[in-house]
């Protein structure tokens, strides 16, 4: 499908600001703080930093999922830059969401780090 198309239901009502989009990086673009911060046990053992600040976060056994907002880039901008520039970047084409993995395949022009 072009994605110039418009997507439509029998009334006519255009749903392609429905879509959510979904980006999949290795989580090696983060560093070990920003990891800490996002947590790594589904919150067994107290809540992570970052599950206030972030309107959604979802730990997986490889990793998070991240909803992406203006509002959760502009917050995470000082104590997590790299998370906020990966938020950006998935704003910039579309995606709702942010999914760091670390089976996911490293972007060479993004700076990485070793944890």
């Amino acid at each position: 499908m072009n994605s110039n198309q418009t997507i439509a239901t029998q009334q006519g009502v255009n749903l392609r600001p429905f879509q959510v989009g979904m980006i999949n990086i290795s989580t090696t673009h983060i560093p070990k703080h920003t990891a800490l911060a996002l947590g790594n046990d589904e919150g067994k053992s107290g809540k992570p930093e970052l599950w206030d600040t972030l309107s959604y976060v979802y730990f997986h056994e490889y990793g998070w999922i991240v909803y992406c907002s203006s509002d959760a880039a502009e917050a995470v901008r000082e104590s997590h830059p790299e998370l906020a520039a990966l938020i950006r970047r998935c704003l910039d084409i579309g995606a709702a969401h942010l999914k760091l993995d670390c089976d996911a395949d490293v972007v060479p022009e993004l700076a990485t780090f070793d944890w």
